[in-house]
């Protein structure tokens, strides 16, 4: 597989898990050495909380990492000081990785892959198992850093961090379904998306699913989001006789479809939604 990677800014992948492994596994992989107007240089790939709390067990070992990205010893110090206050953690300098939090070891490990100034990193869902103050605080980093130059490549199972990046790709079972820009991915969602307001919420989700012409139904806000090509067609007919005797439809409304509704499309294989003719 071949993937064009945009310079700066953060470059969205999703993708299933053995799919995404192999993604960047085989990424760092290839892309050890990157040239950019400096010349060569090493690529990064930011470690998971689950190997990085074993690695860094000395209060100084982001030596280690600056040692084997060949940072010059006399600039290293500088830049571990300058990461510690990137990643706002001057006041954990001398705690083992292993005792901070998820979110701050989450922070430790951006900061290691970043000690020698990559012009490419590749993070592997950065923000998981984060609280909602420490992905945002994530995500403002990474603007940081592609506004800097740095590219980004991020793979996570999060729609709405999709919407962030320049570029979004789908992968599923190592097949690229769809790259380009958010706008331009949700500008293939063709079909209108009809949101019900139906009681009780959960036997409605189960039955609706069972209509003939509707490709499925998903929870949002407390109301139900129903992917069908002919969705006005099937409204018109329950407005004039509701089919469903123990379920209240309280009213209707059409909803824009996000990011979310996008990659469902296209995983789900929802053709008949799609316009992939505007993918540019």
């Amino acid at each position: 597989m071949t993937i064009a990677l945009s310079h700066g800014g953060p470059t969205m992948y999703s993708t299933d898990a053995a799919s995404r492994e192999v993604l960047v596994g085989s990424a760092t992989g290839i892309a050890r050495l990157v040239r950019d107007d400096n010349g060569w240089r090493i690529a990064s790939r930011m470690l998971t909380d689950k190997h990085i709390g074993p690695i860094l067990i000395e209060p100084d070992s982001g030596l280690i990492f600056a040692g084997a990205y060949g940072v010059p010893p006399n600039k290293m110090e500088a830049r571990i000081k300058a990461r510690l206050v990137q990643m706002d953690l001057v006041k954990k300098h001398h705690t083992p990785a292993g005792k901070l939090s998820g979110g701050m070891r989450q922070l430790l490990a951006l900061g290691c892959a970043l000690v020698h100034a990559p012009p490419l990193v590749f993070l592997d869902e950065p923000t998981s198992g984060l609280d909602p103050v420490h992905r945002q605080q994530m995500w403002d980093l990474l603007y940081d850093l592609g506004d800097s130059g740095i590219t980004i490549f991020v793979s996570t199972h999060y729609m709405d961090e999709a919407e962030r990046c320049t570029d979004v790709g789908f992968i599923d079972n190592g097949r690229l379904l769809a790259k380009a820009s958010p706008r331009k991915l949700m500008e293939t969602f063709k079909a209108k998306l009809l949101e019900l307001d139906v009681r009780p919420l959960m036997p409605a989700l189960v039955r609706l699913r069972e209509v003939p012409g509707v490709l499925g139904v998903s929870l949002r806000s407390g109301n139900l989001r129903v992917y069908a090509p002919e969705a006005e067609k099937l409204l018109a007919q329950w407005r004039a006789r509701w089919p469903f005797e123990g379920l209240e439809l309280r009213e209707h409304r059409w909803a824009a479809p996000d990011m979310e509704d996008v990659f469902t499309a296209y995983s789900q294989g929802y053709e008949e939604m799609l316009n992939k003719a505007a993918m540019p």
